[in-house]
């Protein structure tokens, strides 16, 4: 690669590994947005996203100091990460510490599965509510009338058409997921012969 015989002074190295540092902690920032987006503790956003981009397992010492947040949260949090099977929790050899980390599968190959298997789910109270639905219209037009057979009627169709669209932008991501992950393949198979 041309690019790789172009000396590179000091300070564009420094000014290169800054950008690369912002990036990070941007992702690490919208990792803790998304989660307290979605009502959950935005501190296991910012260790899930810590534990995700180290190359390395980190020890709950590490985690602490990267996250800056206490050791209490950081100790709850882990265990919460770990019971939702995002981390995985090993001993160091010769040591009491624990190692946390993402796990041995690409983090896109990960999300991709996580994402197919949450259509799935949608699929299935998709249909769930079709059959509701079904069942609600084959009511007598006495009980359909009634302010509580609407009332379930209306909120039904509020989840189907909540889960509809979701389910079409979902299989939507996953088919470029899955399309940027056959690239990156290549990208790095090109890069390692």
């Amino acid at each position: 690669m041309l690019y790789s015989l172009i000396p590179v002074t000091e300070d564009q190295l420094k000014s290169a590994e800054k950008k690369l540092q912002d990036f990070k902690m941007n992702i690490i920032q919208l990792f803790e947005d998304i989660w307290a987006l979605r009502g959950n503790n935005p501190i296991a956003g910012r260790l899930y996203a810590i534990i995700l981009l180290s190359t390395q397992p980190l020890t709950q010492r590490e985690l602490v100091e990267l996250s800056g947040y206490s050791r209490g949260q950081v100790s709850k949090t882990l265990k919460d990460l770990e019971n939702a099977l995002l981390i995985a929790k090993n001993r160091q050899r010769g040591s009491r510490e624990k190692l946390y980390s993402h796990g041995s599968e690409s983090f896109m190959k990960t999300f991709s599965e996580r994402m197919r298997l949450a259509s799935e789910i949608l699929r299935r109270k998709i249909k769930q509510l079709e059959e509701g639905e079904k069942a609600w219209m084959e009511l007598p037009k006495e009980i359909q009338n009634s302010p509580e057979a609407k009332r379930i009627l209306e909120v039904g169709e509020t989840f189907y058409n909540y889960y509809d669209f979701y389910l079409s932008s979902m299989d939507e991501v996953i088919e470029k997921i899955e399309k940027r992950i056959k690239f990156l393949d290549n990208t790095l198979k090109k890069e390692s012969i």
